[in-house]
């Protein structure tokens, strides 16, 4: 089957819907653990901005479709749509496998030889360059 132009595209926009859903932490579910709560909602949306980041990056590149992997362990492409597939609270993991896909997409993407030593501190350095410590130090290790 022959790709289709801009068939990256797709997938990235596919992606950005994926990440923009609103099906945070519900407050019922946590009973009286409000702490708990509020925790979980400020990582749900630190994996928004992060990703929203990270995604804004590939979409610039212009990175081409077989560069893009074709998922991770729980988040896969099935042509149309993202399929994810939750371990224990979709709620709070569908972002952070969004960001562990496209911070994988980044890696593919620069395509740094591996026959060196110290490619990972490599991978870390480029990352920190481009989106900043916190986002290396979480994504990129």
């Amino acid at each position: 089957m022959k790709p289709r132009p801009y068939q990256h595209q797709e997938r990235l926009h596919a992606l950005s819907v994926f990440i923009r859903r609103r099906n945070g932490p519900r407050a019922a579910d946590y009973a009286d653990a409000v702490a708990a709560y509020r925790a979980d909602c400020r990582m749900h949306y630190r994996n928004l901005r992060e990703a929203r980041k990270m995604l804004a990056y590939l979409q610039i590149t212009g990175v081409i479709d077989a560069s893009l992997p074709r998922g991770t362990n729980r988040l896969t492409w099935n042509g149309r749509d993202w399929d994810f597939v939750a371990c224990q609270y979709e709620p709070v993991e569908y972002r952070a496998a969004a960001c562990r896909y496209i911070s994988e997409a980044i890696e593919a993407y620069w395509n740094m030889p591996r026959d060196m030593g110290g490619y990972r501190d490599r991978v870390v350095a480029k990352a920190t360059e481009c989106f900043g410590l916190r986002i290396a130090d979480r994504w990129f290790r």
